[in-house]
């Protein structure tokens, strides 16, 4: 697998970082979307394959884009 590269947020808050798609690696883009309640979603897809982590909900006092990122840097490990 390669390095790391670097993200665009697009919520102002700065450079965040997450690992190349597991998969094909892919360049990795954290994600927002607004749901129908008006609440505001973050999660990484890969821009290469599709693959993406779940959506988490970001409340004012609570930033998801960093658990957003550890969803997918999280590598599964099998055991030997």
């Amino acid at each position: 697998m390669g390095g790391y590269r670097v993200l665009i947020n697009t919520l102002g808050r700065g450079n965040l970082v997450a690992e190349n798609c597991p998969f094909c690696d892919g360049l990795a883009i954290l994600n927002h979307d607004r749901t129908s309640d008006n609440q505001v979603t973050s999660y990484v897809k890969c821009q290469e394959c599709g693959a993406r982590t779940r959506e988490v909900i970001i409340s004012e006092a609570y930033s998801s884009d960093d658990e957003a990122l550890a969803l997918w840097n999280t590598r599964y490990v099998p055991e030997d």
